[in-house]
């Protein structure tokens, strides 16, 4: 069975995400320097921007890769309750890949 792009964006939509894309793998070369532009203009988020460092080099970790699927949910088709407002963490409600059961 082949697997082409039009699958895999079929199936992302399939399983709740509103978008996916794919990009070759050489597209993540200026990652790193995005990251760590990132990090230093919000210092706090050094600790938690840290652990995604490992995507800069994937070409390193995974010489067989040949693309990167993203997949994304947009948050801002739901209406959040206004008592949660100032509240972290409150777009959780509305994540579908959280087991509801």
């Amino acid at each position: 069975m082949t697997i082409n792009a039009l699958d895999i964006v079929n199936k992302a939509v399939e399983l709740g995400f509103d978008k996916c894309g794919i990009i070759p793998v050489e597209m993540m070369a200026g990652y790193e320097e995005k990251l760590n532009e990132r990090i230093e203009h919000f210092p706090q988020t050094k600790e938690k921007y840290s652990a995604f460092r490992s995507f800069s080099h994937l070409q390193d970790n995974y010489p067989w890769a040949k693309a990167v699927v993203v997949c994304s949910f947009w948050y801002g088709k739901y209406r959040i309750p206004e008592e949660l407002k100032g509240c972290v963490a409150k777009y959780y409600l509305t994540d579908g890949r959280r087991n509801t059961e």
